[in-house]
């Protein structure tokens, strides 16, 4: 990966700046201990040291720069991810499909920016370019998928406060409850579960309206909102 071959680089030359330091420093201290001194000028130890170290300084920064590329490009990946999902995985709430585009533009956006900064290689910014040009058919994924579900509820034929919770909170903790089961974070499932657990928590209350009807209905909702 481009990122990678850049920390690579930038680790290498910063031991070699690192060497650099230690070979004028042990060339001063040699010739400090040499006696008698060598006829002639003197040679400018100080002043090749304090250049070794601002070499160094400067590789060192590349370094650090390089691994907070790494960690953006990291971060901007998984929240494609994450904005590309029906329901916000902090909240449970549904995402607009506008708000998907948004994050998506954002992230695109950021990912240019990197790509200037890193002077990615060509192919490299090809290969984020034609991810980019999905991003118009990953929306009509999402605004079908709505679409579909708003099909499948309705024709349920429930009231409007039962078929409001099974939009904002059945159907968004189970698709919560499928990402942690994906996830291979632990912390990362816990997270989601536990928003999934207090989705639900209010249709298990005995005051339920969805408590009030027959099991067989409750498991007929369940399954279509699984599926």
């Amino acid at each position: 990966m481009p990122l990678a071959r850049e920390i690579e680089q930038a680790r290498r030359a910063c031991e070699q700046a690192d060497m650099q330091v230690a070979v004028q420093r042990q060339a001063r201290e040699a010739y400090q201990r040499c006696w008698p001194r060598p006829r002639g000028r003197a040679p400018a130890l100080d002043q090749r040291i304090h250049e070794a170290l601002m070499a160094q300084a400067e590789t060192r920064e590349h370094c650090e720069q390089a691994q907070q590329h790494r960690k953006q490009a990291r971060a901007l990946v998984h929240e494609l991810a994450d904005a590309y999902h029906p329901y916000d995985l902090q909240s449970g709430a549904a995402q607009p499909v506008a708000r998907v585009a948004e994050r998506f533009a954002a992230c695109w956006e950021a990912l240019a920016e990197m790509a200037e900064q890193t002077a990615l290689p060509e192919r490299a910014r090809e290969r984020i370019a034609k991810a980019e040009r999905l991003t118009t058919q990953l929306l009509a994924t999402l605004t079908f998928f709505f679409a579909t579900i708003q099909a499948k509820v309705e024709a349920l034929g429930l009231t409007p406060e039962i078929e409001a919770a099974v939009h904002q909170r059945l159907i968004p903790a189970i698709s919560l409850e499928r990402v942690a089961a994906r996830s291979s974070s632990a912390e990362r499932r816990h997270a989601l579960r536990s928003r999934s657990a207090e989705l639900l928590a209010p249709l298990r209350q005995l005051d339920s309206p969805l408590q009030e009807l027959l099991a067989p209905v409750r498991a007929h909702i369940q399954t279509v909102a699984t599926e």
